[in-house]
């Protein structure tokens, strides 16, 4: 009885170990036993950046990309903990997640007031003597963005909720802040740096580096009808308005979408020479190639041994290898599939996963098959060549970065950026390359 108990309590450990709901924030102690040095290979790419914002005066743009699962918000902690204790800089970390509706197309003035309230709900302990909503009420009004119906109060909290609902969802807020926006697009952008500079002031203490770290812009993608006006808005973001996005005396690092930059290799140019990081899955696999890297699988079994030492009570390395190869490289599906795994047996007392659960784990993170046919036929190009293949009306980068994001591709750049169907699909995918390969040469006889 003792060891079926110790067995089931085993199990709630290890599938609490596996929760990946949030990234692992650098700062807590804890948390940072869990990461994994060198996880997308030997070279510390946020040394790189670290370096740039400490060598640079004045301010800063900077940007920051990847396959979404590979572990970018952990590594943006990371980046932050970095900076304030070994370059001595006041960091705010803001998750546009929740301030920006994923579905809507980004405008720049919401996306402005989106930083900027982001920044000031952080800034609860400011060096003058105003208090941060009174420094968020000066801001709107320098705007001439009405704010009445909000009631947002004194408490900062319920104002934070509030202005992220309004942001989000409230058409009238929504259209009060694009319209002082369009009245006089330059003294917008004016009022909100001379704000900035203000802010800048009231945060960061004399001789004192600030950088804002500006998460999850990645995720706004929209859906359906409008992904394209979505993704357009994104693009327009940094392509056509980067000056409005350089803040005054503030360093500042957006993680963005990949095809942002891929479509535009020229915008750190454009945007004052910013540097553009890229943070890809983990490179599992030998460069355009299906055969596993053998560093990369080691350092993924790693990020298990760091979360649960004793995970070869439920599952063989054989088993985990497996788990590695069929979610390509992709963290959090890694951790899904595993936790999928240990759920999905029989027996949930009985302490090894067997294949048969296994099986189901990869079930539920398999992407589905309903993909138009000249779909099929271009990602088994994709999966010989390795390379986009973007060619026609149909064949687009919108297209690539959609199946990016539902992850029926993945990205790597061991070598530079190369690409590859998931591996849970791509014998399904060769099946049905070679059918209407056949259905084709039938119908031309």
């Amino acid at each position: 009885m003792t060891a079926t108990v110790s067995s089931t309590e085993l199990s709630k450990a290890f599938l609490r170990a596996l929760d990946q709901a949030k990234p692992l924030d650098y700062s807590v102690e804890e948390q940072r036993k869990l990461y994994v040095p060198s996880l997308h290979g030997e070279a510390d790419i946020l040394l790189r950046l670290a370096r740039e914002i400490d060598s640079r005066e004045g301010q800063g743009m900077y940007l920051f990309t990847g396959q979404i699962g590979s572990g970018k918000s952990t590594e943006l902690y990371r980046l932050k903990h970095l900076l304030e204790t070994h370059n001595g800089c006041k960091v705010f970390y803001c998750d546009l997640e929740q301030w920006l509706n994923p579905q809507l197309a980004v405008e720049l003035g919401s996306f402005l007031v989106a930083v900027v309230a982001s920044w000031i709900e952080q800034s609860t302990s400011l060096l003058s003597q105003r208090t941060a909503l009174e420094r968020l009420f000066d801001f709107f009004k320098s705007t001439n963005i009405t704010v009445d119906k909000l009631e947002l109060g004194t408490d900062i909290g319920a104002a934070k909720i509030k202005l992220q609902f309004a942001l989000s969802s409230d058409e009238s807020f929504i259209t009060s802040v694009q319209t002082a926006l369009t009245e006089n697009k330059s003294r917008f952008v004016a009022q909100v740096h001379s704000f900035v500079e203000k802010l800048f002031e009231d945060t960061c203490p004399p001789n004192t580096k600030c950088v804002l770290l500006v998460d999850s812009l990645e995720k706004v993608r929209g859906f359906g009808s409008n992904a394209d006006a979505v993704f357009d808005s994104v693009q327009n973001l940094f392509t056509a308005q980067g000056h409005a996005l350089q803040l005054p005396l503030v360093h500042v690092v957006y993680s963005i979408s990949p095809f942002v930059f891929e479509q535009n290799p020229q915008i750190p140019s454009q945007l004052g020479n910013a540097i553009a990081v890229n943070l890809p899955s983990v490179h599992i696999y030998q460069e355009k190639s299906d055969v596993l890297d053998e560093d990369g699988v080691a350092r993924m079994q790693a990020v298990l041994t760091h979360r649960f030492s004793q995970w070869e009570l439920f599952f063989t390395p054989a088993q985990v290898r497996q788990v590695v190869e069929h979610t390509g490289g992709d963290l959090r599906d890694f951790l899904r599939a595993l936790r999928a795994a240990l759920l999905s047996r029989k027996d949930y007392e009985q302490a090894r996963v067997d294949d048969e659960a296994l099986a189901a784990a990869f079930n539920q993170l398999r992407p589905t098959m309903s993909i138009p046919s000249e779909h099929i036929s271009w990602m088994q190009a994709l999966q010989t060549s390795h390379t986009a293949e973007l060619a026609g009306k149909e064949i687009t980068p919108k297209l690539l970065d959609r199946y990016l994001t539902t992850k029926h591709i993945l990205a790597y750049i061991n070598g530079n950026t190369w690409y590859s169907v998931h591996p849970l699909i791509r014998a399904a995918v060769a099946e049905r390359a070679q059918a209407i390969a056949v259905r084709s040469a039938s119908e031309k006889a």
